[in-house]
């Protein structure tokens, strides 16, 4: 598989912001497409993601239309874990794969709720004000231990977790990674330009949303005219990994032509 490239001209922006779920950016700009890790500072205990085997049978995700044209793909109610992967391999046969993976920087909604001015947050970063919550969560403005301003969200997620993103809506993980392996469900789907960071679940704009089955995204990575191997967003329930979103920073299709 082709060595892992660093892109600099990627837009965190897409044409999903139309779809509304989106917080807008505070200003314009280019972002590198580095995956920015922070330690967590609430005393919470960080256990390492595992492959567990179990006999019951993995819920399939569903996908829904919404307005704007969307489509959300959803858990249906079940408990999942979420994880960032910087590195992968498949096994052969794509029913299983070894992912390198990072957790999000969260809060619950009584953390949110009680989060107020003067509060530091991630170690060296004081909470200047709060803004009153919406349906989509909450804006933060803070200020660093140099001195310099900066406005953040804590964007409310489908499993009710408010994930930390920066100003360019890149999120926050914790520094430490682990590498683990998943299974991978039988009927896991693998969807790009697509935004995986939304209330209502994995959000796609319809007319530009990809999908790709197991052995079509592996296929996909080994060709010779994809630009870098993109970073995944993946969604995992009963220890099988039933959502694979590709590239969920740049929430494009920029990682290879089509």
């Amino acid at each position: 598989m082709k060595r892992k490239a660093i892109i600099a001209l990627l837009l965190a922006a897409s044409v999903l912001v139309s779809c509304g779920k989106v917080p807008e950016e505070t200003e314009e700009g280019t972002e590198e497409e580095t995956t920015t890790t922070v330690e967590e500072t609430t005393e919470e205990t960080t256990t390492t993601p595992t492959h567990r085997p179990t006999s019951t049978s993995t819920p399939s995700p569903s996908i829904s239309s919404g307005p704007s044209d969307c489509i959300y793909i959803t858990s249906n109610g079940e408990p999942y874990e979420e994880y960032l992967v910087t590195d992968f391999t498949f096994s052969e046969d794509g029913s299983s794969g070894t992912f390198t993976v990072e957790r999000y920087i969260s809060m619950t909604p009584d953390e949110v709720a009680s989060l107020s001015e003067g509060d530091i947050i991630l170690q060296d970063y004081k909470v200047i004000s709060v803004d009153p919550p919406t349906d989509i969560g909450v804006s933060i403005t803070i200020e660093s231990i140099e001195g310099y301003v900066d406005y953040w969200y804590l964007n409310l997620q489908e499993n009710g977790l408010y994930y930390l993103a920066n100003g360019w809506d890149y999120y926050f993980t914790e520094s430490a990674t682990v590498s683990t392996t998943f299974d991978i469900a039988s009927d896991v789907i693998i969807i790009d330009h697509c935004y995986p960071y939304n209330s209502d679940g994995i959000m796609a704009f319809e007319a530009y949303a990809v999908f790709y089955t197991i052995s079509e995204f592996i296929d996909r990575l080994d060709d010779e005219d994809v630009y870098f191997i993109p970073n995944l967003h993946i969604r995992v329930v009963n220890g099988e990994i039933t959502v694979i979103a590709v590239n969920p920073y740049t929430n494009s299709d920029i990682w290879c032509p089509y």
